[in-house]
């Protein structure tokens, strides 16, 4: 049993076997708020995992936190232009071919995925990453590909709230 188990069944035992009844409703109000925390973080994930076509630019702010929790910034740092270019031409292709067939959902979710690499190239051409040509050592590329690269978030990044923080705004 890891930690969290065994402390989550300790306030189990408490709220349901303690004979003091401040002690139980205080480990039943841990239990309860830690049930809620897993509840919105689930509904969080949920959110961040389902496209969403009718609302463009709100579609596009979450496809872009969707794409950096999928592939990572590092997948990003590592793209030279031609590998953006690609990417889009591809995205659009498959908005291209759905739409071609009438299958409206996923030609809007392809435009607003095509939009959120958009956004990342953006980012990645402000921050001076290798869209920019930037070379790195051996040893750097090799800190990069195992994630101790300290690059910060770009102001595209926090305004949108990709970057894991709070402070993004929306509009």
């Amino acid at each position: 049993m890891d930690e969290a188990a065994t402390y989550r069944a300790v306030l189990e035992n408490i709220a349901e076997n303690s004979t003091d009844p401040e002690s139980r409703l205080l480990a039943s109000a841990v239990l309860n708020e830690e049930a809620d925390r897993y509840t919105e973080q689930n509904e969080a994930l949920v959110k961040l995992h389902k496209p969403v076509i009718e609302d463009f630019f709100g579609g596009t702010k979450i496809e872009m936190a969707h794409q950096v929790e999928r592939w990572g910034r590092t997948h990003d740092r590592n793209k030279a232009p031609q590998d953006w270019f690609w990417l889009l031409g591809y995205l659009a292709g498959k908005a291209n071919a759905a739409a071609t067939l009438g299958d409206r959902e996923k030609a809007l979710h392809h435009c607003i995925s095509s939009a959120a690499v958009l956004g990342h190239w953006h980012a990645s051409i402000k921050s001076g990453t290798k869209s920019l040509k930037v070379e790195h050592t051996p040893s750097q590329e090799a800190g990069v590909l195992l994630g101790h690269d300290d690059t910060k978030p770009t102001d595209l990044e926090r305004h949108l709230g990709v970057d894991g923080s709070d402070s993004g705004t929306t509009g």
